[in-house]
């Protein structure tokens, strides 16, 4: 009877080793799958949401038109813009690559409804991808570079133009008040935290604006998720405010080949300078950009 005991003890020490190395290995693997996509084959495949606010022919409709037909280069890459439409008869009209959602435009809370609303319309689709951009309609994404990025450091909650990130690792240090989070220009996520963030919507503070209320949302229910800058060895996260150039192609040109871009944003006050200048860098980056390594 004694040596039947110590026979089964063993037995079970032995399945529960068996047990936790398994464990361990599944761990590993799972680890191993977040941190890196270098062993895909193809493209990592990417949902850009595009935030935009129609204006009948003016400034904001040419950057819809131009940016949708340089994404469409990008064969991993699927794009949809996103917008408010008062006199809709439903809540969502999905025509062409345009989301219509019913509803005023405004800044608060108007900018944060629609982009929570199109991310619940494309909720089915979200898991389908390896990332969903939040970008904005005067923001060129260079999804090049920014795959190439992604495949090799993979992230949860991704930045370029990246606020407070100096707190992601002692969040005890953070002054009261104070929000970690990407700007709306370029915000990454991985599908398990935006579909955490669509199936908890309601703790969304609904007060502030769109891009600091999600880093809330990220800070405050997934405190695990630390925010994570693209091209993490360049001085700026491939973020770039575009200035006026006057509309100069060359200049433009000697932007493109002089910094690591992946984010050109146009915000110089005057909406078809923007405009324009986005023209002529989506047609400099038509010309064989250089390549970030």
């Amino acid at each position: 009877m004694c040596a039947y005991y110590k026979l089964a003890m063993l037995l079970d020490k032995k399945f529960f080793l068996i047990g936790i190395l398994l464990l361990v290995v599944l761990v590993s693997l799972l680890f191993q799958r977040v941190e890196t996509f270098e062993d895909e084959e193809k493209p990592i495949k990417i949902l850009n949401l595009v935030l935009y606010s129609a204006d009948g022919g003016g400034p904001y409709d040419r950057m819809q038109k131009m940016t949708c037909e340089y994404y469409k280069k990008f064969s991993y890459v699927t794009t949809y813009y996103y917008c408010f439409k008062s006199d809709l008869d439903k809540d969502f009209e999905l025509k062409d690559d345009i989301l219509y959602v019913k509803g005023d435009e405004s800044f608060i809370p108007g900018i944060l409804k629609k982009t929570i609303d199109a991310f619940e319309y494309f909720k089915d689709e979200i898991p389908n991808y390896n990332y969903v951009v939040r970008s904005n309609i005067s923001t060129v994404v260079r999804f090049d570079l920014l795959e190439k990025d992604l495949r090799k450091n993979a992230v949860g909650y991704g930045c370029a133009l990246c606020w407070n990130m100096q707190y992601n690792k002692n969040k005890e240090a953070l002054p009261e008040n104070t929000i970690i989070f990407s700007s709306g220009t370029s915000i990454i996520f991985s599908p398990d935290v935006l579909m955490n963030i669509i199936e908890n919507k309601e703790k969304i503070d609904m007060g502030k604006i769109d891009d600091a209320s999600l880093g809330e949302f990220v800070q405050n229910e997934m405190p695990e998720v630390e925010m994570q800058p693209v091209l993490k060895n360049t001085t700026n996260y491939g973020f770039h405010f575009v200035p006026n150039l006057n509309e100069d192609k060359e200049k433009i040109k000697g932007l493109i080949k002089d910094n690591k871009i992946i984010f050109f944003r146009n915000h110089n006050g005057n909406r078809e300078l923007d405009a324009n200048q986005m023209r002529i860098i989506i047609e400099v980056l038509g010309e064989d950009a250089p390549t970030y390594e």
